[in-house]
């Protein structure tokens, strides 16, 4: 409970410190008054055991609390660097890192979509246009795009709760079955059977996302018809894009890019945490944003896994975003993302940030203010820091992906 306490006050207190009594005065005396008694349990804690990691969980909130001061507040930046640093070494404590899954992920997506697969596969799935799929890195974009098309009357954004990603591993199964028949009616049966099965699932997802909103929204952010879009986002579907244009050949795929120093920082300086089930059934925690090496280790899988897809899909297939250019220019690029997924411009969608439901990420609080700016080139405030980690990008250090302004919808023979 009292390192939960502690996330809930980090983001309270950047978005208004007038919100918390006492604001970062009262927050930095509640570490200091219990910063050494937590240590203290941390020793004493025996090796291995859950209590161990518990206060470990604690040592590592607060430092990063700490850091959040002296990074937003006082912009000390050299301090600031250093509990940052402590924090992630208390987080490493309980947390574990896995790359390896995400580069076998690579080698099977070579594999299984080959340019004669792609060309097997070309056309035959749902005409449903039904989904639109935002696929990213984290800290990229991706939340404030799904919300800004979430504000189209008939778009409705279903949060990080993907139906594609739960079902993949079947999907893939499925598809190199019916590949080996080298039959189009029987690709075709399979293709569209497997979509109907993800289309349902959409469903049902907004059924509950449509109920939570007449309990916890206004008014003015229920919808009032069935969308005709659902927006499907979640970040590591980059690896799954070569399925999602097999099942949904003319559904919108969108790729938002940020610069990568900016997205790998602030990926970096963030708690990311997802359970890990072990094979005996313990869990452990997992975040690969947390280690420089597993981060740009991630961070160039991804890069890799979004070559493949323009190498072997058509040209043109993803709708590609550059995070800069839609907030140096939101209504524009806006325009051609509605254009794009085939419906009417609205002037309602310039006023996302009003929307009250809810979006349950770390990029939360700064959506709900709207479209700012100081998230451009804020990793140069640590670049001497970061150098590390850009070496180890390489050349993934820097990217020229622009705004696909000039979208067309794929046609197939």
């Amino acid at each position: 409970f009292f390192k939960e306490c502690f996330i809930g006050v980090i983001r309270i207190l950047e978005a208004d410190e007038s919100s918390v009594e006492g604001g970062w005065k009262w927050a930095l005396q509640v570490i200091d008054e219990n910063f050494a008694v937590y240590q203290s349990f941390f020793n004493q804690a025996p090796v291995g055991s859950k209590q161990k990691d518990d206060y470990a969980h604690v040592l590592q909130k607060m430092k990063l609390l700490q850091f959040t001061f002296y990074d937003k507040k006082t912009e000390s930046f050299d301090e600031a660097w250093k509990l940052l640093e402590e924090s992630q070494q208390y987080k490493l404590k309980y947390t574990i890192t896995d790359t390896q899954s995400e580069i076998i992920r690579n080698v099977s997506n070579k594999q299984m979509f080959t340019y004669e697969h792609v060309k097997q596969l070309e056309g035959k799935g749902s005409p449903s246009r039904l989904p639109i799929y935002i696929v990213g890195f984290p800290r990229s974009g991706t939340t404030l795009l799904e919300r800004v098309l979430d504000a189209h009357p008939q778009i409705a954004g279903l949060g990080e709760n993907s139906a594609i990603h739960g079902a993949i591993n079947t999907i893939r199964d499925n598809m190199l079955k019916s590949l080996k028949t080298k039959d189009d009616a029987t690709i075709r049966t399979s293709l569209n059977e497997m979509a109907d099965e993800i289309l349902d699932m959409m469903l049902y997802r907004w059924d509950a996302v449509k109920n939570s909103r007449k309990i916890s929204a206004d008014a003015d952010d229920k919808k009032s018809a069935e969308p005709l879009r659902l927006v499907d986002k979640l970040n590591t579907n980059n690896r799954n894009v070569g399925y999602i244009h097999a099942l949904f050949p003319h559904a919108l795929i969108i790729h938002v890019v940020r610069n990568p120093m900016d997205s790998v920082f602030s990926s970096y300086k963030h708690d990311f945490n997802v359970v890990y089930t072990n094979q005996d059934g313990s869990t452990k925690n997992l975040d690969n944003m947390c280690k420089p090496e597993s981060l740009a280790t991630s961070y160039k899988a991804y890069r890799e896994s979004m070559r493949l897809w323009d190498e072997v899909l058509p040209k043109g297939r993803i709708f590609h975003i550059r995070y800069e250019e839609m907030v140096d220019d939101l209504e524009s690029v806006a325009k051609a993302v509605i254009k794009a997924a085939g419906l009417e411009w609205h002037d309602s969608i310039l006023d996302f940030h009003k929307k009250k439901q809810a979006v349950n990420t770390f990029s939360s609080t700064q959506v709900r203010k709207g479209i700012y700016k100081s998230g451009i080139d804020a990793w140069k405030k640590y670049e001497t820091q970061l150098q590390p980690i850009k070496t180890l990008l390489g050349p993934y250090a820097v990217s020229d992906v622009t705004t696909s302004m000039d979208y067309t919808a794929p046609v197939y023979d």
